[in-house]
């Protein structure tokens, strides 16, 4: 049996379904001259939201190394992406 986001019986949402304010900020930023880059950052860990947006066109520009720090001490790492929206001059 299929379950909901919540765990409930029922159909689950199809794939995709939360894409709606990725795309309108993506489009947002395409509508504006002076936005030359659309940027993100994400755990490395989060393959998923990864893979996801570079679906989308982003690429990875570079990592912060134990740069987030945790409850329990530890510092996590983060990818930083970016889509170009301008041409290269």
């Amino acid at each position: 049996m299929r379950r909901d986001r919540h765990g409930r019986p029922g159909r689950a949402p199809p794939p995709g379904h939360r894409l709606g304010p990725l795309v309108a900020g993506l489009d947002w930023c395409r509508a504006r001259p002076d936005v030359h880059k659309a940027t993100l950052s994400v755990w490395p860990h989060n393959t998923a939201a990864l893979a996801l947006y570079r679906r989308h066109g982003f690429v990875v520009e570079g990592r912060l190394a134990r740069h987030v720090p945790r409850r329990d001490g530890t510092l996590w790492d983060l990818v930083l992406m970016a889509l170009p929206l301008a041409p290269e001059p």
